[in-house]
């Protein structure tokens, strides 16, 4: 992430996907901070979703952040933060989460 964060624009948006038995929210707080990010905000958006905002010497990122294991799909767990953040109801399929990302470009 922090090889990706010196090759993009001066603000930018990361969508990370992890299994919920690697993370635990406050470690995301700790993280951010090991990869060099400054943590300026950091919001729970329920048990399985949290935004970073983190800033990079002169960069700012939104990280956003799914957490696996809620339902049986990583694809039902995707489609639930979309539905949270955007209040756009997709299918739980790759064709339409794909279809999707490709029109927020």
């Amino acid at each position: 992430m922090t090889e990706l964060a010196e090759r993009v624009r001066p603000s930018f948006n990361y969508f990370i996907i992890i299994d919920q038995e690697h993370v635990r929210g406050e470690e995301l707080k700790r993280l951010a901070g090991e990869y060099g990010f400054e943590l300026q905000n950091f919001t729970k958006i329920n048990d399985f979703a949290y935004k970073l905002r983190a800033r990079r010497g002169g960069k700012i990122a939104n990280i956003y952040i799914a957490v696996n294991g809620f339902e049986r799909g990583i694809e039902e767990n995707i489609v639930k933060l979309i539905e949270k953040l955007y209040g756009e109801k997709l299918e739980a399929s790759k064709r339409d989460i794909r279809r999707w990302l490709r029109s927020k470009k």
